[in-house]
Protein backbone atom coordinates (compact mmCIF):
# COMPACT_ATOMS: atom_id res chain seq x y z
CA UNK A 1 0.00 0.00 0.00
CA UNK A 2 1.58 3.44 -1.37
CA UNK A 3 0.49 6.58 1.04
CA UNK A 4 1.65 9.78 2.06
CA UNK A 5 4.06 9.25 4.59
CA UNK A 6 5.59 12.40 7.34
CA UNK A 7 9.67 12.02 7.99
CA UNK A 8 12.09 14.12 9.98
CA UNK A 9 15.37 14.62 9.59
CA UNK A 10 17.39 14.29 12.90
CA UNK A 11 20.88 13.37 13.89
CA UNK A 12 21.65 9.57 15.10
CA UNK A 13 21.65 11.05 19.13
CA UNK A 14 17.89 12.22 18.58
CA UNK A 15 18.84 15.55 17.85
CA UNK A 16 16.37 17.05 15.15
CA UNK A 17 17.12 19.45 12.66
CA UNK A 18 14.41 21.98 11.30
CA UNK A 19 13.49 19.62 8.15
CA UNK A 20 10.50 17.34 7.64
CA UNK A 21 9.78 15.74 4.59
CA UNK A 22 6.58 14.18 3.69
CA UNK A 23 6.82 11.83 0.74
CA UNK A 24 5.47 8.11 -0.77
CA UNK A 25 8.93 5.90 0.59
CA UNK A 26 12.18 6.59 2.07
CA UNK A 27 13.48 5.83 -1.71
CA UNK A 28 11.78 9.25 -2.75
CA UNK A 29 13.66 11.26 0.10
CA UNK A 30 16.52 13.24 -1.02
CA UNK A 31 19.54 12.61 0.85
CA UNK A 32 19.71 14.12 4.17
CA UNK A 33 22.23 16.60 5.64
CA UNK A 34 26.08 15.68 7.31
CA UNK A 35 25.50 13.46 10.28
CA UNK A 36 21.84 13.44 10.45
CA UNK A 37 18.93 10.66 8.70
CA UNK A 38 15.45 10.42 7.93
CA UNK A 39 13.15 9.10 10.42
CA UNK A 40 9.43 8.03 9.85
CA UNK A 41 6.94 9.61 12.09
CA UNK A 42 4.75 6.46 12.67
CA UNK A 43 1.69 8.17 14.29
CA UNK A 44 1.38 10.71 11.21
CA UNK A 45 -1.95 10.84 9.92
CA UNK A 46 -2.32 12.65 7.01
CA UNK A 47 -6.15 13.61 7.09
CA UNK A 48 -5.62 14.54 11.06
CA UNK A 49 -2.94 16.86 9.93
CA UNK A 50 -4.60 18.65 7.59
CA UNK A 51 -7.58 19.24 9.55
CA UNK A 52 -4.83 20.64 11.87
CA UNK A 53 -3.12 22.94 9.63
CA UNK A 54 -5.14 23.69 6.52
CA UNK A 55 -1.47 25.18 4.98
CA UNK A 56 -0.38 21.75 4.80
CA UNK A 57 -2.78 20.90 1.72
CA UNK A 58 -0.37 22.20 -0.72
CA UNK A 59 2.75 20.77 0.80
CA UNK A 60 0.70 17.52 0.41
CA UNK A 61 -0.09 18.55 -3.22
CA UNK A 62 3.53 18.73 -3.96
CA UNK A 63 3.95 15.65 -2.51
CA UNK A 64 1.69 13.83 -4.80
CA UNK A 65 2.84 15.57 -8.06
CA UNK A 66 7.13 15.33 -7.04
CA UNK A 67 6.85 12.28 -5.52
CA UNK A 68 8.16 14.28 -1.78
CA UNK A 69 8.08 17.67 -0.70
CA UNK A 70 10.43 18.59 1.93
CA UNK A 71 9.45 21.98 4.75
CA UNK A 72 11.84 23.30 6.52
CA UNK A 73 11.35 25.89 9.72
CA UNK A 74 7.86 24.64 10.40
CA UNK A 75 6.32 24.29 13.94
CA UNK A 76 5.15 20.72 13.29
CA UNK A 77 8.63 19.58 12.20
CA UNK A 78 8.51 17.94 15.99
CA UNK A 79 6.53 15.26 15.13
Amino acid sequence: MSRLQKFIEQSVTGEKSKRAAYAFGPEKLPPPGENLEWKTVSSFNAAAEIMRDAGLKNIFILAIDEGCAIVEDRTDVAA
